[in-house]
């Protein structure tokens, strides 16, 4: 139970870094903003320490089985990095391999006796959107010379604007790190929607309901002016809306149906209220950007194999870590990069680049794998009560797992892993249910039996 307790705590404080590291790294002096920004990595080695030191239990080996097999796959690229410069192993290596132990976390933190853990969990996840929008909101009311509107260091960050209006990041360090999170809310959300408000919450917290929750949501998608944010969002509630209703059931449909027309209603009461959270969007998407979108996708999903300028593609890369942030200041390799400004700006470029095809093959195999697994579950529960949740986290799953800069961006890659464990842990707690339910029918027939014989 120590144990427990020290996991669902680790877990806890690893999501509210990630929601708050951007505000308190402005708030801070540059020495600890520093610190903060590896604070989240501190963390998951700290799970890795207490998942190595308390054995590997059988409720985790689905997802350890494929990490290991993954890190025994990826030493020719490690090897290769080495060759290149030794200290972008530990860092680029810890972008592939660390993370994983964040869905092992999620499974150690919530037994599944223990609906009522993961039940506050679920709430506390959908309730920190509202600080959040109430952030983004005060930005978008102040001026880009703010230091709230300004980047880790004081950085102007008006170069992120849309036709005037800044593109707010709330308390994340950049936009594209508070677009993930919302994306990311999908499954908190959904795990909100379908395990309902904790019996033990202060009276104040258990009078905000939920519709309030998904109108601060819908507002803050759109604040951010990030077609990631409001596509990636949008996409993953399609994936996860055909999954629910894959399982045919009629209660699933009108649920579904219901969702998506409280869905719908909290966007035009959103801008009903908050019109001006909305024009930023609005204004990027009145543009003509067939053209710029055909690029990012080619880009992505096509030239990508062609390699990056001045990369071409080979077998093991050009070095783990070079592509991520924070790179540049650890190693004067990656830098040289920086400087010649070569960049990816998807995730299959980057993959190519790091670890060559090998690494391509390897992780990608690993993603998809992970997402089979997630889907075979969603049809396995289809009859189960958990089914939504597990639907709304395998949406996210599908589309960060395809399309997620996983191997570059620890945030993402934390929320990805957390959505994968936690669908693993609502399976447990199904099955545990079911057993519970046999268990308590053949304590009743028993009890039945022994009332029928001494019956007079």
């Amino acid at each position: 139970m120590k144990n427990v307790l020290l996991w669902r705590r680790l877990l806890y404080l690893l999501v509210l870094t990630l929601i708050f590291e951007g505000l308190l790294r402005k708030l801070l002096p540059s020495l600890v903003s520093q610190a903060v920004f590896f604070l989240k990595d501190g963390i998951c080695l700290l799970m890795l320490i207490l998942l190595l030191n308390e054995g590997i239990k059988k409720s985790v080996n689905v997802i350890t089985g494929p990490w290991v097999l993954f890190l025994i796959l990826l030493f020719p690229v490690i090897l290769n990095t080495l060759s290149i410069d030794p200290l972008l192993v530990l860092f680029g290596g810890k972008q592939y391999l660390l993370f994983p132990i964040v869905a092992v976390a999620a499974i150690r933190a919530f037994p599944p006796d223990d609906r009522e853990s993961l039940r506050k969990f679920g709430y506390c996840l959908a309730l920190l959107v509202l600080p959040t929008t109430a952030v983004a909101l005060l930005q978008l009311s102040l001026p880009s010379s703010h230091w709230l509107n300004q980047g880790i260091g004081g950085t102007d960050l008006s170069g992120f604007s849309s036709g005037g209006i800044l593109r707010v990041s709330s308390t994340f360090p950049f936009v594209a790190q508070f677009a993930m999170y919302l994306n990311a809310m999908v499954f908190g959300l959904g795990l909100r929607y379908v395990l309902g408000t904790p019996k033990k919450v202060p009276q104040l917290l258990k009078s905000i309901p939920f519709a309030v929750i998904l109108v601060a949501y819908i507002i803050s998608v759109f604040a951010t002016g990030s077609r990631t944010s409001v596509l990636g969002a949008m996409t993953m509630f399609a994936i996860a809306t055909s999954l629910a209703l894959m399982g045919n059931q009629a209660r699933t449909a009108k649920k579904v149906l219901g969702l998506g027309i409280f869905v719908i209603a909290s966007y035009f009461v959103g801008k009903w209220i908050i019109p001006d959270a909305f024009v930023v969007y609005e204004r990027r998407s009145s543009n003509d950007l067939s053209g710029e979108v055909e690029g990012r996708f080619e880009h992505a999903f096509i030239n990508w194999r062609y390699g990056l300028r001045d990369a071409p593609p080979n077998l093991l890369g050009y070095g783990l870590g070079v592509m991520s942030n924070g790179s540049e200041k650890l190693s004067p390799y990656a830098n040289s990069w920086r400087e010649r400004r070569i960049w990816g700006e998807a995730d299959l470029p980057n993959t190519l680049f790091e670890g060559g095809w090998w690494l391509v093959i390897t992780w990608m195999g690993l993603r998809f794998y992970i997402i089979v697994l997630c889907v075979s579950i969603c049809q396995r529960l289809k009859a189960s009560k958990y089914h939504l949740a597990v639907c709304a986290a395998s949406g996210y799953i599908v589309v960060t797992g395809i399309t997620g800069s996983l191997g570059i961006q620890p945030p993402q890659s934390i929320w990805f892993w957390l959505a994968v464990g936690l669908v693993f842990t609502l399976e447990r707690s199904h099955r545990w249910d079911v057993l519970e339910l046999k268990r308590l029918k053949k304590l009743h027939a028993l009890e039945g039996t022994h009332s029928a014989e001494f019956k007079p």
